[in-house]
């Protein structure tokens, strides 16, 4: 951004700049997730998404993208049933069918007879 010539900005000047950038993106980010959220997609409608590691993270926002764009939401977790709930019943809240399934994820072990 070119500084208009003539007297230098002062440290008021700057504050309140940084201050109006950060409110202005505060709003815009809001906006677009109130977007976001009103107008869901049938992208996904019919199809079921099993998502592991659904209960917190990275896997908890793609199971809600995914139920927001249409699907019928599966999530598995291990040990934390009270995050997979809580998941569920924000997927749930926005319209769409959500299951937590208690699965363990990792290696197979051989079984011995």
């Amino acid at each position: 951004m070119r500084r208009p010539t003539g007297k230098p900005q002062s440290n008021e000047n700057r504050q309140f700049m940084t201050f109006a950038q950060k409110e202005f993106q505060a709003v815009n980010a809001e906006d677009y997730e109130r977007r976001s959220r009103r107008l869901p997609t049938t992208g996904l409608k019919d199809k079921v998404a099993l998502v592991t590691g659904g209960s917190r993270g990275n896997g908890a926002a793609i199971a809600k993208r995914l139920a927001h764009e249409g699907a019928a939401v599966s999530i598995t977790y291990s040990a934390s049933r009270e995050d997979a709930d809580a998941v569920a019943a924000a997927i749930k809240a926005d319209g769409a069918r959500s299951l937590a399934i208690q699965a363990d994820e990792g290696p197979v072990r051989k079984q011995h007879s």
